[in-house]
């Protein structure tokens, strides 16, 4: 069902209708209920590039990124060997070209629970890592005027690794789940990731109904 929700026009075209896409994803392992591979549908195998945007400034933000949109009908979806790597490449790039905008959150140090430091693991942190790359992409002069790209599968790379072991609850926390007092006081420190998706919405919203002002005049 997942993948045919991913790769059918059943499915595919309403999506393509809207105006804005947008997926908020948990980076830096912290969701088990939704990894970051399949919150930003990302693939291992997919150099579908994605548009770094710095804009943000909010601390809990690792970074955001934009995908273009194309025509998903035309991807490519022959592979001469079947196995479940490449149908999550077929999900993934049909997904991707429809158009996104994906939010990668860290929300680590507002999980409640204590973590673990993985000593040796790694040398710099998670977050240093990101910056690291954008800085070598200027270096290199590998940006054009849309910004600096990244791939699908570097985004694997870099949203998933951790320098500390956290107690995996970042589901919860993002979306300030507060379904009763217990969980309210929980996932408290997810109402600022709420508050950003809220004011975008509503702002969306304002800006679309502008527009349809204008075109009436």
């Amino acid at each position: 069902l997942i993948y045919r929700m991913s790769t059918q026009q059943s499915f595919l075209h309403p999506l393509s209708k809207f105006e804005k896409r947008i997926a908020y994803a948990n980076a830096f392992r912290s969701d088990f209920q939704v990894p970051t591979d399949t919150a930003a549908f990302l693939s291992s195998l997919s150099a579908y590039p994605h548009r770094i945007d710095r804009t943000y400034k909010e601390e809990f933000v690792a970074t955001i990124v934009h995908t273009e949109s194309h025509d998903w009908r035309k991807v490519d979806t022959g592979f001469p060997e079947a196995s479940m790597e490449h149908d999550i490449l077929t999900m993934s790039t049909k997904l991707d070209s429809l158009g996104w905008t994906k939010v990668f959150v860290d929300v680590r140090e507002r999980i409640p629970m204590p973590s673990v430091a993985l000593p040796g693991v790694r040398r710099r942190n998670s977050r240093s890592e990101i910056e690291q790359f954008v800085t070598d992409r200027h270096e290199s002069g590998a940006f054009n005027d849309s910004g600096i790209l990244i791939e699908s599968r570097e985004l694997v790379a870099l949203m998933n690794p951790s320098e500390r072991l956290h107690f995996p609850l970042g589901h919860t926390v993002m979306v300030a789940n507060s379904k009763s007092e217990w969980f309210a006081k929980v996932n408290e420190q997810g109402k600022p990731v709420m508050d950003m998706l809220a004011s975008e919405l509503v702002e969306d919203m304002l800006r679309l109904e502008y527009l349809e002002d204008e075109d009436m005049c």
